[in-house]
């Protein structure tokens, strides 16, 4: 921890002493603004923590798996994904597909959604080269209940704003509570009651825990993953290429051009 982080962590106390005791002669709105920057002081703390507790779990996978340490790779044996009823951009029928395994609550995916995604669309999947596709891996130890932020994604998608709804979730990892999630859903202009009731009813629930059971079965143990590969009767893709993290965008060309020249001619 830096000694500025740590010399605000210190100062807490003494502004507590100091807006608990009324001799000193603030003014009511003094004490209340007071309270107000020690509150977002302690707000603050707690999502340091969280960064730090991801920094860890990132730290651990790397020094654990060798393979983690290979951002990129291609498979020695081809894994067949199940994408059937997933979320995905682009042509059905697109010669390379790209599975996303993501938890909405990881600050690598929300990364790669704000800084790597958009290019991706832009150059493969507008033109009809990739099928980009997103299978949820909700990782709870790290992100408790981030699987209602992926009920919430499928149940906006019930009223055709899934994409939307990504998007948002993304840009605020850390308002994703049930207040805030119907708060997104007004913001998109959906039926709320509607989405509340999907969310109540945990109609999507075992979509999620399929899609991570799909991705455990792949051997993923970090979000965000990506499998490259190609479609077969769209219900499926034969991933042959692997990226794990966060990668540049440059990565992605290198990887979806090999899998493209390496498809079958139609």
């Amino acid at each position: 921890m830096n000694m500025r982080v740590l010399a605000v962590l210190l100062a807490v106390p003494a502004m507590l002493m100091v807006a608990g005791s009324p001799t000193l002669g603030q003014s009511e709105d003094e004490l209340a603004r007071l309270r107000q920057e020690i509150e977002a002081l302690k707000q603050g703390q707690k999502a340091l923590q969280r960064d730090l507790q991801d920094l860890k779990a990132l730290l651990r996978l790397r020094v654990a798996s060798p393979e983690a340490q290979r951002p990129q790779q291609v498979l020695t044996k081809p894994v067949v994904l199940d994408i059937d009823g997933a979320p995905f951009l682009g042509s059905k029928d697109a010669k390379v597909t790209v599975v996303e395994f993501s938890d909405f609550q990881c600050p690598f995916c929300a990364r790669h959604s704000r800084e790597t995604m958009p290019a991706i669309v832009k150059e493969y999947v507008d033109a009809g080269t990739v099928k980009y596709v997103v299978l949820d891996f909700p990782m709870e130890a790290l992100h408790p209940r981030v699987q209602k932020s992926h009920e919430a994604a499928h149940c906006a998608g019930e009223q055709g704003k899934y994409w939307e709804m990504h998007r948002r979730l993304f840009g605020d990892i850390r308002g994703q509570d049930e207040r805030a999630l119907s708060t997104h859903a007004k913001a998109l202009r959906l039926d709320v009651a509607k989405f509340q009731e999907c969310l109540a009813a945990e109609r999507y629930a075992a979509r999620v825990r399929d899609a991570m059971g799909e991705g455990q079965r792949a051997g993923v143990n970090g979000t965000p993953t990506f499998f490259v590969g190609v479609g077969g009767d769209g219900r499926t893709v034969r991933a042959t290429r692997i990226l794990r993290g966060a990668q540049p965008v440059e990565r992605f060309r290198g990887v979806i051009d090999a899998v493209a020249s390496e498809a079958p001619q139609p």
